[in-house]
């Protein structure tokens, strides 16, 4: 009434006494077997073996009898019937959850930086980050929905501290909400805690950065937000007063950080002036071209 296979258990050092993991397959009886030749024990078990892969101490190699389809009958033994193969297997230690010792955040002139460590890993795909922003008003919640903003590949397996981090560069004012999205490499996931960043209050207005990098060849980055929904247009100029791009004219949304890229390939070394319209104001800053 038994076929037996090849299966396996272990247990992790830090798991209670005197348990196990759930058992695992690499190959399943496909019958029973009985060859007692005649006396009475059943014999099995004569091929197997294990062995742990030196290179990561996390992987072992297995090898074990498992019970075919019967169909071969001894002469002398004409009431017993059984047949054996053997199969290899490669278990991995069970899944470790990643250890994530912390996760913190440092604000940047350009957007947030977001740093976290882990002391193991275990399989370890990677980490995509995730941001939310708080439900104006709170209906139920404190943060609206997560969206994912970027990926870091993780280590694998590691039984030392990792070091990550990640730039998010499309902010602008206000709180923010950020958490990890761990990722195994079968697809298995587990979510860190969250942490709020707080980037500051919105302007009254508007704010026009300096464009960077400035002197510049041939191309520019230019970023703005505004307070408000209403039409903003960007345009650049030149000494005389002259119109030579027109770089942003669109209604905007509140508080966005607007980045524009400004391509003078086709200009003339000098100073120039870009200027940032709205309907109840306008500001203007100087750049210089250098060829």
């Amino acid at each position: 009434s038994i076929y037996p296979g090849f299966y396996y258990t272990g247990r992790l050092s830090t798991d209670p006494a005197g348990s196990t993991i759930t058992p695992g397959i690499v190959k399943a009886g496909l019958d029973y077997y009985y060859r007692a030749f005649g006396g009475s024990r059943n014999r099995w078990g004569d091929y197997s073996g294990a062995c742990v892969d030196p290179s990561d101490d996390q992987t072992f190699y297995v090898f074990n009898e498992y019970a075919l389809t019967r169909g071969t009958i001894l002469p002398d033994y004409p009431t017993e019937d059984g047949r054996w193969g053997t199969a290899f297997g490669k278990i991995g230690v069970a899944a470790l959850p990643v250890e994530l010792s912390s996760f913190t955040y440092k604000l940047l002139n350009n957007g947030v930086q977001l740093n976290w460590v882990t002391q193991t890993e275990v399989n370890n795909y990677g980490f995509e980050i995730e941001r939310a922003a708080p439900l104006n008003p709170p209906k139920g919640g404190k943060y609206g929905n997560w969206n994912k903003i970027g990926f870091v590949e993780g280590h694998g397996n590691s039984n030392s501290p990792k070091y990550y981090s990640y730039v998010d560069k499309d902010i602008s004012y206000g709180k923010y909400f950020y958490r990890l999205k761990q990722i195994d490499n079968d697809g298995t996931y587990e979510y860190s805690d969250v942490i709020e960043v707080n980037a500051g209050d919105m302007p009254d207005d508007f704010i026009l950065e300096q464009n960077y990098p400035n002197p510049f060849n041939p191309s520019t980055t230019i970023k703005f937000t505004v307070r408000k929904s209403e039409p903003v247009k960007l345009k650049v100029y030149d000494t005389l007063g002259e119109e030579v791009a027109e770089l942003f004219n669109e209604v905007t949304e509140a508080g966005k950080f607007y980045t524009v890229e400004f391509d003078a390939a086709g200009l003339s070394s000098g100073v120039y002036y870009y200027k940032l319209i709205t309907p109840e104001k306008s500001v203007v800053k100087k750049m210089v071209l250098t060829k």
